[in-house]
């Protein structure tokens, strides 16, 4: 949230956005019917939430 906040979004943004990818992470796990163990499943997470950044949530991209 931090980063995302230097970046130029405002904290309410930032944890929006972040949500943004905590749900689609929790969608993903539920719907394919994959059971990834926690440690893969919380490195692609990570990953996930890495490569948000300001602009690309501003822009409604990932």
């Amino acid at each position: 949230m931090h980063r995302l906040a230097k970046e130029g979004l405002m904290r309410h943004d930032a944890i929006h956005a972040i949500a943004s990818v905590v749900a689609e992470h929790v969608f993903d796990a539920l719907n394919t019917g994959q059971s990834d163990d926690a440690d893969v499943s919380q490195a692609r997470y990570l990953a996930a939430v890495e490569r948000l950044t300001a602009a690309t949530w501003r822009e409604g991209g990932k």
